[in-house]
């Protein structure tokens, strides 16, 4: 009959804190880059989302200046039209 030293009957008892340890801080490694990841995709997203609302507002009031000069424009070359048929005899 064999009879196992007492060292290999404890090395179970020994390695378990000592794999419990090296699991948490694989777990804990693995956990800080997954957050340090998303943290940096949820900034980098909302850098592009603020971004192209910045790009999206400028096009928008751009559009809307030129809209506003555009009728402006009209109604200017509207006025001068209908003043020059009531008044045809310039008074400057």
């Amino acid at each position: 009959m064999f009879v196992f030293p007492s060292s290999f009957v404890y090395l179970p008892v020994r390695l378990a804190p000592s794999f419990v340890r090296h699991l948490f801080g694989f777990c804990s490694s693995f956990v800080r880059l997954l957050f340090g990841f998303c943290s940096s995709f949820v900034r980098l997203l909302f850098v592009f989302c603020s971004s192209f609302v910045r790009l999206l507002f400028v096009f928008c009031s751009s559009f809307v200046r030129l809209l506003f000069v555009f009728s402006l424009s009209a109604c200017r070359a509207t006025t001068d039209r209908v003043t020059r048929t009531v008044y045809p005899i310039s008074f400057a």
